[in-house]
């Protein structure tokens, strides 16, 4: 069992023209020759279409959805890489960030240098800074030495 197309409003209204505009000629030949004025009108409605539909109303729709879906006019922006995360945690782990987000930070830190980065000793330091911050801190008993 075949699918049935996909029929788009605007597939639609090019096949009623193309065919109204193919009737017209037909009629035109055989009948009477005013068809063929018909059939020109036809054409040129389906060209004005086209025109209308693909190079007005579509871009409008795409802006439209696009300022409705929050995305706006730039281009989003580029995915973070593995670096660019390492530097934002160790900026936390400078500044003035909260406790939890220095601990957060810390414990992510962590996980890159010893699983990804293979830099124990990178660990370790990060580990022995946060503990002098927090001793108290019951979140840093899973971090190991």
């Amino acid at each position: 069992m075949s699918q049935p197309a996909n029929l788009s409003p605007g597939t639609i209204v090019r096949t009623a023209f193309a065919a109204v505009t193919v009737v017209a000629v037909t009629l035109g030949v055989l009948l009477d020759q005013r068809w063929f004025a018909v059939s020109g009108l036809c054409g040129a409605v389906w060209i004005l279409w086209d025109v209308i539909a693909e190079g007005v109303a579509a871009p409008l729709g795409r802006w439209t959805s696009a300022m409705l879906g929050g995305e706006g006019l730039l281009d989003p922006a580029p995915p973070l890489t593995e670096d660019d995360v390492v530097r934002l945690l160790e900026s936390h782990l400078e500044g003035e960030a909260s406790r939890e987000v220095q601990i957060q930070s810390a414990k992510r830190l962590v996980e890159l240098y010893r699983a990804r980065r293979r830099h124990p000793s990178h660990a370790l330091e990060v580990i022995a800074t946060i503990r002098s911050r927090f001793p108290d801190a019951r979140e840093l008993d899973d971090l190991e030495p």
